[in-house]
């Protein structure tokens, strides 16, 4: 553990240096993505384009409208290549809080959160978008011609996608604050049936209004959630045996 005292600017010196350094670098892949945005769009486009009927286009209403959703697609996609660095530097922000076995932890924080993050986006892009968007096209009557904004069909599928990568790092936000001591994995197993009842609330609020992309985020979302109670529990008990021998951490950044 770390034993250094940190003064509350120190705090906010250091914390205004990790988010310089996380954003230094998302500006950077945000600049390398727009050089490929139109790859991007076409590929975020394409369960669209899979559920369109005959006779249905992507339309554009103003001459800057398709520059806009460029601009946007690169900095979502500079963020989603930058979320191991950003996330390495939030770790390093509150480590020196952290018990020494804990702070080995920095590299399966790191990769966890990337992957289920990206897991998750990319359990939206494969299975919920093909299976939503069908539906919702379908509701239109036969006599009524879909001509769909490239703007708000991004906003739509942009949307969902960080959505569904935010919602997947359920259990690392669990295992962390389990971590830090601000959550107690046992209290926790005790509202088992609120998560259950949450997690159809957060399928209902961020997916559309059918029942199968409802359900292919809220179930998922309740196995994150007993994944990461899990986890925190055998985590926990590891600290508190290796915390017996040990004083306190000295001050979390936190």
């Amino acid at each position: 553990m770390d034993e250094t005292k940190y003064t509350f600017r120190e705090h906010l010196v250091e914390l205004r240096s990790r988010l310089l350094r996380a954003l230094t670098l998302v500006f950077l892949c945000t600049i390398a993505c727009y050089f490929v945005a139109d790859q991007l769009y076409s590929l975020l486009s394409l369960p669209m384009q899979a559920a369109l009927p005959e006779g249905s286009s992507f339309v554009v209403t103003g001459p800057i409208e398709y520059f806009l959703v460029t601009l946007k697609l690169s900095l979502v996609a500079g963020l989603f290549l930058a979320s191991p660095w950003v996330l390495y530097q939030f770790w390093a922000f509150i480590a020196p809080g952290l018990y020494r076995n804990e702070q080995r932890f920095a590299l399966g924080f790191v990769v966890a959160g990337s992957l289920f993050f990206v897991g998750g986006a990319a359990f939206c892009y494969f299975l919920v978008l093909p299976l939503g968007l069908p539906l919702l096209i379908g509701l239109n009557p036969p006599e009524v011609v879909g001509m769909y904004r490239v703007g708000e069909y991004y906003s739509f599928a942009i949307g969902l996608l960080v959505a569904f990568g935010i919602a997947f790092e359920l259990p690392v936000v669990l295992v962390l604050l389990s971590l830090l001591g601000l959550v107690d994995p046992a209290q926790l197993a005790r509202y088992r049936k609120y998560a259950l009842v949450l997690s159809f609330v957060a399928g209902a609020v961020l997916t559309p209004p059918d029942v199968i992309s409802q359900t292919s985020l809220s179930l998922p979302l309740y196995f994150l959630f007993e994944s990461g109670l899990l986890v925190s529990r055998l985590l926990v008990r590891g600290r508190g045996r290796a915390a017996e021998g040990a004083s306190p951490p000295a001050e979390a950044r936190l």
